[in-house]
């Protein structure tokens, strides 16, 4: 009889811890500078953005993005198109990793897998002030980045969860909005979650693995205006450095 409550306990403990998180952020750029967190809440509504999804699970998640601007955020040669990179955090190892796949496939193709390591773990100073996001009481903390960009985010405590939409996390609760230097980046429009934990692993084919470092070198490499032949044989011409 002690062996089956046993039983019954440790399995109803793993079902109640068995959580997986998925919030669904939108990302507007350039609303405007010196507004309140209710005005750019306000712009927010009004403007189409684009949407993505963080998926947390066992102190791992992902954040990926959803149907998109093609204009904007894509574009096809011969039929190829460019994808959009796919954000990997583990907090337990305070690791990010970043998969372009079929990185610029014109006149590169490859997939990328790039270690991070700590490079996004920011030393935030939390503040006193406090605001509503998606329903949540949210507090402030701001930091600088590696870049001198001036960070503030906005987390809640209600969600245990020291995660966040792409490379920022490590705060006492889940990041629902972040803001760079008076631009609202991202904001959190949704959050449900499953009683069941999700394996979160890159799916997709790693043709290289190279540090942060070895990836700058390689988009300023790619960037240079210069003519091309890509993998279809057609020439080409870069005219802008976009690692600048």
């Amino acid at each position: 009889m002690n062996n089956i409550f046993f039983v019954i306990t440790f399995l109803f403990s793993i079902n109640f811890f068995a959580q997986t998180y998925f919030v669904e952020y939108k990302e507007v750029i350039s609303l405007g500078v010196d507004k309140t967190p209710k005005e750019l809440q306000q712009l927010f509504l009004t403007s189409e953005g684009h949407k993505a999804t963080l998926v947390y699970s066992q102190g791992k998640s992902k954040y990926t993005y959803n149907a998109i601007n093609v204009d904007e955020y894509e574009s096809t040669n011969n039929g190829v198109v460019i994808s959009l990179p796919e954000i990997y955090k583990n907090l337990t190892n305070k690791t990010t990793q970043t998969y372009y796949p079929n990185f610029e496939p014109q006149f590169y193709g490859n997939s990328i897998k790039v270690e991070e390591n700590d490079y996004n773990l920011l030393e935030w100073e939390i503040t006193s002030a406090k605001t509503l996001i998606a329903g949540y009481k949210c507090t402030m903390a701001t930091a600088i980045n590696k870049k001198g960009l001036i960070i503030n985010a906005w987390y809640t405590e209600d969600i245990p969860i020291n995660d966040g939409p792409r490379i920022f996390y490590s705060l006492p609760g889940l990041i629902l909005q972040v803001q760079y230097n008076d631009k609202v980046l991202v904001c959190a429009q949704k959050i449900s979650m499953i009683a069941e934990n999700t394996d979160i692993e890159i799916a997709g084919t790693i043709d290289e693995t190279m540090n942060l470092k070895e990836f700058e070198v390689l988009k300023k490499k790619l960037y240079e205006p210069r003519e091309f032949i890509d993998r279809q044989g057609n020439k080409g011409f870069i005219i802008n450095d976009k690692a600048n």
